[in-house]
C-alpha cells in the first residue's frame, strides 16, 4: 500500500481556479507530498506570482508554513514506516465508533470527543466540551487544530530564499532509527 499519498495541487489539466487553488495549496502544506505540476500549457502555469495579487500572500504563506513543519512531516513519515499507517488518516479510522465520523451533512467542525482542541495558528482553546463548531472562514484562514498538549516540531521561519534549500538536513538526521536534533 502507498501511505505516502498526494495529490496534484490545484489540478493537472484544466485552467486551475484561483480560489480553489489556494485552498489546495492549504490543504497540501500539511500532507506528505507537496506538489504544484500540470501538463505543459501555458494556461495552467501553477507558479505563485502567476495568480492574482489577491490570492499569492496567502499561497506563499502556506508555502512557508510547508517548510517550517518539514521536521513535523518527517516525523510522521517515520511513524508511518514503523507503524504501516499513513501520514495523512481518516478521521473515521480513529474514531470508527463514532457514527459522526462517516458523515458529511454540513461543513461544521467535528471534535472527537473528551479532548481538547487548540486552533493551529492562534492557539486558542476551541473545543473543549461540545463535540461540534460551526464557524466561517477566510481564504486567509484554515480550519487546522491539534490535540491540546501536542508537540509540533517546527523549523524557523526562513528570512531570505537562500536559507530555505536543503534546511531539513541542516536540522535532522537519523542515525540507528532515531530523531536527533542537531
Amino acid at each position: 500500500m502507498h501511505f505516502h499519498f498526494n495529490h496534484n495541487l490545484g489540478g493537472h489539466t484544466e485552467e486551475p481556479d484561483p480560489e480553489l487553488y489556494t485552498g489546495w495549496i492549504q490543504w497540501g502544506a500539511f500532507s506528505s507530498m507537496f506538489r504544484t505540476h500540470c501538463i505543459k500549457n501555458s494556461n495552467n502555469d501553477r507558479r505563485i506570482w502567476t495568480f492574482p495579487w489577491i490570492y499569492q500572500n496567502n499561497l506563499a504563506r502556506f508555502t512557508r508554513l510547508r517548510q517550517t513543519l518539514i521536521p513535523y512531516i518527517y516525523i510522521a513519515a517515520r511513524h508511518t514506516y514503523d507503524s504501516d499507517l499513513s501520514v495523512v488518516v481518516s478521521l473515521y479510522y480513529r474514531q470508527s465508533v463514532d457514527t459522526k465520523t462517516g458523515l458529511v451533512e454540513n461543513w461544521s467542525i467535528w471534535f472527537p470527543p473528551n479532548f481538547q482542541w487548540m486552533n493551529f495558528f492562534i492557539s486558542n482553546l476551541s473545543s473543549s466540551s461540545s463535540s461540534s463548531m460551526t464557524k466561517s472562514f477566510t481564504l486567509d484562514e484554515m480550519p487546522v487544530y491539534a490535540q491540546a498538549g501536542s508537540i509540533i516540531p517546527l523549523l524557523p521561519e526562513p528570512r531570505s530564499s537562500r536559507e530555505r534549500i536543503g534546511r531539513a538536513h541542516s536540522y535532522w538526521r537519523i542515525i540507528e532509527r532515531k530523531w536527533i536534533c542537531l
